[in-house]
């Protein structure tokens, strides 16, 4: 027969066994929620979630936020400041062309063996690393701005989650700098065409101007130059029926109008380049940077729904970065204006 002093220990262990287990479990089941993860979709994206860090990709604005309880981002931009830091709880966007996100796992080594593999530490670390470098090449900047999030000891259980998705984003990412690589291609051969067709409607020029004075070119002054063009931009001038307050041009050594842009506040234009010339509006253009120049796409006098091509003029060559930005914002300002 048991005794009463027996029970009541027994009764004692029970309890106390029942209570370590139950803080195990609860234990295991706290460990369990931290490690959890999800993949969703958003509205025009996907999201990763974790209890340590979430990440989306926004496909309208074609950009990755990330949000982070413990992260270290830091930024270097294309002017050349002093590199910015931030530590800590942060929230990061970044442009998905040029983005590369890498997982690595965390190893740990006694000593200082370079052959030693070390020990897994069931940890790794995410690094977000972003460079506008392929979008700079589509502007014309050689100028480049980077910027980088680390994320340090996740543990692999949401690292291998993470993995996972990042792979999706990558594919996105990829599909995105292929279509660029491609525009980018297309538009050096169309420069490569254009540099081509231009000399050598320069060098018939140069061989008919040659024929009519003997075989040799008039070399005008610069006087001469500068009245020659003026005389040319007065009788465009006339034809348009406005006259711009904002104008650039390049003149030849010959006195010829090489390309100009006159631009009226109301949002008329007169555009020559490649010996075509157009006045009209700038409703609907199309304003593009490339590689020394700016591009304008207008609507002229053959342009329908039917056949929407813009007709594309290349000015402001020779001019400076801040001179072709400048005229950029002035025009696109313009355009927006008269949507």
């Amino acid at each position: 027969m048991v005794s009463a002093q027996t029970l009541e220990v027994m009764w004692w262990a029970f309890g106390v066994a029942l209570v370590v287990g139950g803080a195990i479990y609860a234990y295991m089941e706290y460990h369990a929620y931290l490690l959890r993860t999800q993949v969703t979709e958003i509205q025009g994206g996907w999201r990763f979630t974790s209890k340590l860090f979430t990440v989306e990709s926004h496909h309208a604005s074609k950009e990755v936020v990330v949000q982070a309880r413990d992260g270290r981002y830091t930024h270097l931009a294309a002017d050349g400041a002093e590199e910015q830091l931030q530590t800590g709880s942060l929230t990061a966007t970044f442009a998905a062309v040029g983005l590369r996100i890498t997982t690595t796992g965390v190893r740990f080594k006694a000593h200082d063996d370079q052959e030693d593999p070390g020990h897994e530490t069931g940890f790794s670390n995410i690094v977000f690393a972003a460079s506008d470098e392929l979008e700079g090449h589509t502007q014309g900047r050689n100028a480049v701005q980077r910027s980088t999030l680390s994320l340090h000891h996740v543990p692999n259980a949401i690292a291998n989650d993470f993995a996972l998705f990042a792979h999706r984003l990558e594919r996105w990412i990829e599909k995105m700098e292929q279509g660029i690589q491609r525009d980018l291609e297309a538009r050096r051969k169309e420069e490569d065409e254009r540099q081509k067709a231009e000399a050598k409607a320069a060098a018939a020029a140069a061989k008919a101007r040659g024929n009519q004075t003997g075989g040799s070119l008039v070399v005008l002054s610069e006087q001469e130059r500068q009245a020659k063009a003026a005389k040319q931009i007065a009788a465009w001038r006339a034809t348009a029926g406005f006259k711009g307050s904002s104008i650039e041009f390049s003149v030849s050594p010959q006195g010829d109008v090489v390309w100009l842009i006159d631009l009226d506040p109301t949002g008329r234009v007169t555009l020559h380049a490649g010996n075509r010339t157009f006045h009209g509006s700038l409703r609907g253009a199309k304003v593009t940077v490339l590689t020394g120049e700016l591009e304008i796409g207008v609507k002229d006098d053959y342009w329908s729904d039917e056949d929407p091509r813009l007709a594309s003029f290349r000015v402001l060559g020779g001019t400076s970065s801040e001179v072709r930005q400048a005229w950029k914002e002035r025009l696109e300002i313009l355009v927006h204006s008269l949507h």
